[in-house]
C-alpha cells in the first residue's frame, strides 16, 4: 500500500499530465460519460501519485473496452 502513495517519477507525472489532457479532450468531445472522472483526474494535476495514475489507466481501458458504446438522444 505504501508504494501506491508515493509520488510519480519526473517521466511518470508528464505521462499522467499527457494522458489527463487527452482523457479531458475526449470527455469534452464524444464522451461525456467520463467528463466527470476527468475533471477528477485533473484536480491532481500537480502532485499525482501511483493511485492517480492507475485510476487513469483505467479509464483508458474503460473507454477502449466501450468504444462502440454510444449515447443517444431521441425526441
Amino acid at each position: 500500500e505504501k508504494a501506491q502513495r508515493e509520488q510519480l517519477s519526473a517521466v511518470e507525472h508528464s505521462l499522467y499530465r499527457s494522458l489527463v489532457g487527452s482523457i479531458m479532450h475526449i470527455a469534452n468531445a464524444s464522451r461525456p460519460d467520463i467528463a466527470f472522472a476527468a475533471s477528477v483526474f485533473a484536480r491532481f494535476l500537480s502532485s499525482p501519485r501511483r493511485t492517480h495514475l492507475h485510476a487513469v489507466m483505467h479509464c483508458i481501458l474503460y473507454m477502449f473496452n466501450t468504444i462502440d458504446k454510444i449515447i443517444s438522444y431521441s425526441r
